[in-house]
Parts: C-alpha cells; structure tokens; sequence
C-alpha cells in the first residue's frame, strides 16, 4: 500500500533527523561547555593578572 511506505518513509526520516540533532546539540554542548570552562579560567586568571601586569607597567 503506497500510503503505508510514504508513512514509513517519513517516520525514518524523522526518526534519523531527530537522532541527528540529538547527537549535534549533544556534541556542540559538550563542546561548548569545555570552551566556556576553558575560557572561563583563563579569564579569571587574565582579570587576576591583569592589575599586576598594569602596576608592573
């Protein structure tokens, strides 16, 4: 029944765009949280460091 295989088909493509944004949300908030954590300890000890460096100067 073509009706049946059209429904199929869009729950497959449904289901692999539901899994494929999953995944990338998932990556990218990984990813964004280690940059944000990164750069989020380098920027405490840039404002830490950066009044001796201007007092140095």
């Amino acid at each position: 029944f073509p009706f049946d295989k059209v429904c199929m088909h869009y729950i497959y493509i449904y289901i692999y765009i539901y899994i494929y944004i999953y995944m990338y949300i998932d990556m990218y908030t990984n990813i964004c949280t280690a940059v944000w954590c990164y750069d989020n300890r380098d920027f405490n000890a840039l404002l830490e460091e950066e009044p001796v460096h201007s007092k140095a100067i």
